[in-house]
C-alpha cells in the first residue's frame, strides 16, 4: 500500500486544502487460493477543503474517487465540523459514507486441514456504510496535569457487511 498527502493552508486566509491518492495492490498466489494466482487493486484519489467560517467553527468537506479493478467504488463524501464552545469545551461532528471492497483472502482463500475449514466466497458484494460520530470534549489544564473528559455517541448503517460466517458444522466461509 502507498499513500501520499499534500497539505496546504494559505497565510492570512480562513482556507486550506488537502489532496492525495493512494494505491492499494494486492496479489495472491498458491495452492490455497482458488485458480492459484489472483489480483485486486485499489486506486484512489481525495480531496478536502478546510474552512474556517469564524475562528471558533471550522467545516471541512471532503471527496474520494476510487477505481477497484473489481468492484465498482462509489464517490464517497465527508464532512467534518470542529466547534471551540469555550476554551475547555470542543463539539467535534462527522458524517461519512464508507466502501470497502473484499480481501483477496476473503473472496479466494481456501485452508482446510486437521484444524481449519475455510474458503473464500467469490460472490462477495462490497461494503458500502453511512456513518455518524458527535464528541463534545472538555479540557482543563491545572498546575499538575490536565484534566480530560469527553461524551461521544455514533451511528453506522453498514449493507452488504463482510465477515466470517460458520455455515455447517466446522466449515467456515464470508
Amino acid at each position: 500500500q502507498n499513500r501520499r498527502a499534500w497539505h496546504r493552508h494559505i497565510s492570512g486566509s480562513a482556507f486550506g486544502y488537502e489532496l492525495g491518492g493512494d494505491v492499494n495492490v494486492e496479489t495472491g498466489t498458491g495452492e490455497r487460493i482458488s485458480d492459484g494466482n489472483k489480483e485486486i487493486g485499489d486506486y484512489a484519489a481525495f480531496a478536502s477543503m478546510e474552512y474556517a467560517i469564524i475562528d471558533s467553527l471550522v467545516v471541512r468537506p471532503g471527496l474520494r474517487y476510487a477505481y477497484n479493478t473489481r468492484y465498482e467504488a462509489p464517490l464517497v463524501p465527508s464532512l467534518n465540523v470542529r466547534w471551540q464552545l469555550t476554551s475547555g469545551f470542543t463539539l467535534r461532528a462527522s458524517y461519512a459514507q464508507g466502501f470497502r471492497a473484499p480481501s483477496l483472502k476473503e473472496l479466494h482463500f481456501f485452508f482446510v486441514d486437521v484444524n481449519h475449514d475455510i474458503v473464500g466466497n467469490p460472490d462477495l458484494l462490497a461494503e458500502r456504510s453511512h456513518n455518524a460520530n458527535v464528541t463534545l470534549s472538555y479540557r482543563h489544564a491545572k498546575e499538575k496535569g490536565v484534566y480530560t473528559s469527553e461524551l461521544s455517541g455514533f451511528y453506522n448503517d453498514i449493507q452488504d457487511l463482510i465477515s466470517l460466517a460458520q455455515i455447517t458444522g466446522t466449515r467456515y466461509t464470508y
